[in-house]
């Protein structure tokens, strides 16, 4: 038997599954679409209403103008603050090379990790909202 998600449990996935798409391409901005992602069960809709959180809470940097309907944006990049969730480094910051790093998020451990992530801050959220 299948253990069924709830809808915040999807969109924490979801979050987890873009940020990892992301960090396969580094600091370039790429196009960003649901057909991007593997499996992603969202709908154009959510999934531009779950980007447009992600750039609000200041985690990626958005360019040109998105196709709402069809939840596409052409140019989406990580900032400063999306690579520390992913445990890397910004390239102004000292320590590790960012191009040595930035092949480590596919992991499941780092997936596992943003998912964590994303939970506090999702929950830290919903407590600011009662």
């Amino acid at each position: 038997m299948t253990e069924e998600l709830s809808t915040l449990d999807e969109h924490r996935r979801a979050i987890a599954d873009i940020l990892a798409f992301l960090s396969k391409h580094g600091l370039a901005g790429v196009m960003l679409s649901p057909d991007k992602i593997d499996g992603s069960p969202l709908g154009p809709r959510v999934f531009a209403d779950l980007v447009r959180w992600l750039e609000s809470e200041g985690v990626v940097r958005l360019w040109g103008s998105p196709v709402l309907s069809a939840g596409a944006f052409p140019k989406v990049q990580l900032t400063a603050v999306g690579l520390k969730i992913l445990g890397l480094e910004s390239p102004t910051s000292k320590g590790e090379k960012i191009e040595s790093s930035l092949a480590k998020p596919s992991s499941p451990k780092i997936r596992a990790e943003i998912g964590e992530f994303v939970g506090r801050l999702l929950g830290g959220f919903a407590n600011t909202q009662m």
